[in-house]
């Protein structure tokens, strides 16, 4: 017969709170349970339930950081030990910085990338916004998550020679979330490259359930395509 099988129901693998409840469940009914750390010798757990097959125990304030517990059941004379660990993180996490590149020559398109920090249970998501002053940060792109340090922001409509503002927060995998930071970008259309390579157009041809054929005519181009300026013809 195969061994008994520990399930850890609680703590989770992340939490903010430093008091915890240890609660495990077995397969099967057990003749008894205990549980240990790396430092302490094996304790009884406190509360039984289902007939033996579900345990729980109050760990007591908890210092953040990783925590490592060995639970021991026996049954029919067999003994599985099993290792449990979870991270209490009460700290939320820092960005460190945010690079915009200080100067844009496009109205259109924006890049940022940033670092944070969060040295327990680690960046779960990003949110980042733009904005037109230290004041209004969302009013060009609203709050938007990513997992990624770092994005390209395309289809905006701004103005050159005034400046914007990028706002950006880490949130860690307790959900806690870091101070909000800025930095601004100036738009200089002067500093612009000139672009010499001509656009190209590519055909996309579908066929529709009446038969009819659909013509999609595709502009390319290495920095933007003018789509009120296509022209074609038929032949």
């Amino acid at each position: 017969k195969s061994t008994i099988q520990i399930t850890v129901l609680t703590p989770p693998e992340f939490s903010s709170l430093t008091t915890q409840l240890l609660t495990i469940q077995t397969d099967r009914t057990a003749d008894s349970c205990q549980y240990r750390t790396e430092t302490t010798a094996y304790k009884d757990f406190t509360t039984i339930e289902d007939n033996n097959r579900k345990f729980s125990d109050r760990l007591g304030i908890l210092a953040p950081g990783k925590h490592k517990y060995y639970i021991e059941c026996k049954a029919a004379g067999s003994k599985v030990v099993k290792e449990y660990e979870f991270i209490i993180d009460t700290t939320p996490p820092e960005i460190i910085s945010i690079n915009t590149g200080n100067v844009s020559s496009s109205t259109r398109t924006l890049s940022a990338s940033w670092k944070a920090e969060d040295n327990e249970s680690g960046i779960e998501e990003y949110k980042y916004a733009i904005g037109t002053s230290e004041f209004s940060r969302t009013d060009i792109k609203n709050w938007t998550s990513i997992k990624k340090d770092n994005v390209i922001v395309a289809g905006l409509n701004l103005t050159d020679g005034r400046t914007y503002f990028w706002s950006v927060r880490a949130i860690n995998k307790v959900n806690l979330t870091s101070t909000d930071k800025y930095a601004p970008v100036s738009i200089d259309t002067s500093l612009a490259l000139a672009d010499t390579t001509a656009p190209y157009a590519e055909l996309q041809k579908q066929k529709l359930p009446d038969s009819s054929i659909d013509i999609s005519v595709i502009c390319k181009d290495d920095t933007e395509c003018d789509t009120k300026k296509i022209y074609y013809g038929i032949s």
